[in-house]
């Protein structure tokens, strides 16, 4: 692993924001180890939070989760640890709402459009991000700061989160989903009837769209689906790294470089009464931390793109994908075009949400090419992909964007 990825913030600036941060709200009640929210962190007994995560300790989510845990527990000197559940073992991503709500997990994955019942608003949200352009890694990161700036503290938002019994830790975006396909796949006309894993709504439209037939399979069967032809082709929201974590490139080694749309909105989830019951000293120290779990986890994406596309597990080659492409751009701004109408009620004024992000959106593309050495330019061929996923890291400086970030969060 490069240092790039590894220069996350100091404990001392966790310890720094956390002195800043604005902490939750708090109760009256107690954890089961004794913590509690009217005491400090010295009065505080030794507590353990239970984490649910899908993705594998070595992920590139897998790294930034490890150093947030590494992070609150050298900041609270001890006094928190996170227990992390690797792989869906404690929950499956599907679940991981409930999971964080029912106090099974204390922390957990979150994505809106697996819940779109429970929260309507940030299963809709996704869509703002089909304007998101695909120079990599600027457009991803710009998404991922946007999203910081419009979503986190957005009081609809936050009244779902709330209604859930749960607390934002982070939201942010993921790379645009990339597919690997057993068979290659340049046209609409290959793609008609091809068998995709989907896991959300949104990616299961834009696949119908090209002809292909969405399957709802969990990513850690997705493997063995492949091998056995239940599936021809799968995709994932942590794109690249996952597919190649989860050694999904050796039975489907041919790599689409698609524009599906971002995921705009996913992030992590606190169970709220496990939050209230928390001291202001120990809410602090987590929601600094979670600050830079953020940045961590975007430099993290950057650094193993970079790495599976210098040396895969497997042999992977890079398909070019331009014409379907073409028919995606065109679903994108369909979406784009509708997302007033198909918002949900529960938003008072869905216009003024896509008109935040595409503004903050803008506004952070435009920082980033002025503060780092990013390119606008769209890969377009599997070299020119392949390229611009290798030279990533080099493009920016992983401490200063998290710098960025952190004051995202401690301005609100």
């Amino acid at each position: 692993m490069s240092n790039k990825v590894r220069r996350f913030a100091p404990i001392a600036m966790i310890a720094m924001l956390a002195l800043t941060s604005c902490a939750g709200p708090t109760a009256d009640d107690t954890t089961d180890s004794g913590a509690s929210a009217d005491g400090g962190l010295a009065e505080m007994e030794p507590i353990s939070l239970k984490m649910a995560e899908s993705n594998p300790e070595g992920s590139a989510q897998g790294i930034a989760i490890q150093a947030f845990a590494d992070r609150v527990s050298e900041a609270s000197k001890g006094k928190i640890d996170v227990e992390i559940y690797w792989a869906g073992s404690l929950a499956p991503y599907a679940n991981s709402l409930s999971a964080a709500s029912t106090g099974l997990a204390d922390i957990a994955q979150f994505g809106g459009p697996n819940n779109p019942e429970d929260t309507p608003g940030l299963a809709w949200l996704p869509g703002v991000g089909t304007i998101q352009q695909d120079a990599w890694p600027l457009d991803y990161l710009a998404a991922h700061a946007a999203t910081v700036s419009t979503a986190l503290h957005s009081e609809e938002f936050q009244a779902e989160f709330t209604d859930n019994n749960v607390k934002v830790l982070w939201l942010g975006a993921s790379p645009k989903a990339e597919m690997y396909c057993t068979s290659p796949v340049r046209s609409v006309e290959e793609a008609e009837g091809k068998r995709v894993r989907t896991y959300a709504p949104m990616w299961s439209t834009a696949v119908e769209k090209l002809g292909m037939v969405p399957v709802g399979i969990p990513l850690l069967d997705v493997y063995e689906a492949l091998q056995r032809g239940v599936l021809d082709c799968a995709t994932t929201p942590s794109g690249f790294s996952s597919m190649a974590q989860y050694g999904i490139s050796e039975a489907a080694p041919y790599m689409m470089p698609l524009h599906l749309m971002g995921f705009v909105g996913n992030g992590y989830i606190m169970n709220l009464d496990r939050w209230n019951s928390l001291p202001a000293e120990a809410q602090a120290i987590i929601d600094a931390a979670a600050a830079h779990w953020a940045a961590d986890a975007a430099s993290s994406f950057v650094e193993q793109y970079s790495e599976v596309a210098q040396n895969p597990p497997s042999p992977v080659e890079f398909v070019d994908a331009q014409e379907i492409n073409e028919a995606l751009g065109a679903h994108n701004k369909t979406v784009y075009a509708d997302l007033v109408s198909t918002a949900p009620s529960s938003l008072k004024d869905p216009q003024a949400i896509i008109d935040q992000f595409a503004t903050a959106y803008q506004e952070w593309r435009a920082r980033l090419l002025g503060e780092f050495q990013l390119s606008d330019e769209t890969p377009l061929t599997p070299d020119e992909v392949r390229d611009a996923f290798i030279s990533g890291p080099d493009t920016f400086d992983p401490v200063e964007f998290g710098g960025f970030l952190a004051e995202l969060y401690a301005r609100n």
